[in-house]
């Protein structure tokens, strides 16, 4: 097996038999001179070409689906602004109260407050880049604060 937050194409050995992984790739990735993968282990890291993953690839006998996700990500960005026109879907999540100020609450203004969703981002990445990567290192748990200023924690999914 591999350990939680390991996962590699190195560990497509352990299903050489069963054959229940489909493994997709990126063309940029296998384009390039080389690429870096976990060994395994997510506290490693080992180098290697693209030429060399398609033969390992085949002596596990996984044949490689690659995908070309600059395409996706342009026709993403189409059909946004193609769509923008038409009313979105609303799906229901939890939600829960925004937080109030202490000057808000004592004014009772927290009766008009808005629900927000607590899942994912709540910028955008081409709006507003700093507070989208801090929200995307927070929220997915690889990073906390620490009380002195200017440090921060690495959690075991940053590495």
């Amino acid at each position: 097996g591999v350990k939680k937050g390991s996962v590699s194409p190195l560990a497509l050995m352990n299903d050489k038999v069963r054959q229940e992984v489909k493994f997709c790739i990126d063309k940029t990735l296998m384009d390039a001179p080389s690429m870096n993968i976990h060994p395994l282990r997510n506290d490693l890291t080992t180098n290697i070409t693209p030429s060399q993953l398609t033969l390992y690839l085949e002596h596990v006998e996984h044949k490689p689906t690659i995908l070309d996700l600059s395409t996706l990500a342009q026709d993403a960005s189409t059909a946004t602004t193609t769509s923008a026109k038409a009313p979105k879907a609303t799906k229901s999540t939890p939600t829960v109260d925004a937080k109030v100020s202490s000057e808000e609450q004592q004014d009772g203004a927290n009766k008009n407050l808005k629900k927000e969703t607590m899942l994912g981002l709540s910028v955008k990445k081409d709006e507003d880049f700093a507070n989208w990567y801090t929200q995307a290192i927070t929220l997915s748990e690889m990073i906390d604060y620490s009380d002195i200023s200017g440090c921060y924690v690495l959690r075991p999914w940053s590495y």
